[in-house]
């Protein structure tokens, strides 16, 4: 299966368990991914992905265990919650873990075929 996780507000809320959950799953061979807005401001390039991974890496403790880092380039809030919709779509997330309610109606609208689950702090 394929999982997603929201960053800020989502595994922010309760690193610790997310952390748990998402090595879990690597391990048992799911691919798991974070699908986060947070860094939506910053250019996304092949040169600058180090960059966001490491202040990733650095906001979360403990370290968390993941396959991909994907950040929506889109600016608006709208326009970041359909982007996390389509890239739901585009890579068969399964699972969606999501705080925002507004972000889960896209991700629904754009792959419905995608569950979401809402985190609440």
């Amino acid at each position: 299966m394929t999982y997603g996780f929201d960053l800020d507000g989502t595994i922010t809320s309760h690193p610790a368990a997310f952390a748990a959950l998402m090595e879990s799953l690597v391990k048992q061979g799911h691919v798991v991914l974070v699908i986060s807005g947070a860094l939506s401001h910053m250019p996304l390039t092949k040169e600058d992905k180090t960059d966001q991974m490491r202040m990733l890496s650095a906001k979360i403790e403990p370290m968390i265990h993941y396959h991909d880092l994907i950040v929506p380039t889109e600016k608006t809030v709208e326009e970041v919650a359909k982007a996390k919709g389509r890239i739901c779509r585009e890579l068969a997330v399964d699972l969606m873990f999501e705080d925002d309610l507004d972000y889960i109606r896209w991700i629904k609208r754009y792959s419905p075929l995608t569950a979401c689950v809402q985190v609440r702090a």
